[in-house]
């Protein structure tokens, strides 16, 4: 199991079995590295103002389908 968090969490913030990926929804470069060690998305976005999540979760959801992922949720707030 990965996480996404933007910034390096503090040690403890996840449990050992997560692999913590850093990375940014607003940098679809670190969106696509991180998604190719992943068979499963689980894309919760949350504390952006709508336009910004709405293109948050399109760049997500496109390089998700590119990288030929047969599941994905999606949640928002």
């Amino acid at each position: 199991m990965q996480a996404l968090p933007r910034k390096q969490p503090k040690p403890g913030a996840f449990p050992d079995a997560v692999e913590v990926v850093v990375g940014d929804l607003g940098d679809p470069v670190s969106i696509e590295e991180a998604i190719k060690r992943i068979d499963k998305l689980f894309l919760l976005i949350g504390e952006e103002n709508v336009p910004v999540e709405l293109t948050q979760a399109l760049f997500a959801y496109g390089l998700a389908k590119k990288a030929g992922l047969k599941h994905v949720t999606y949640i928002s707030v």
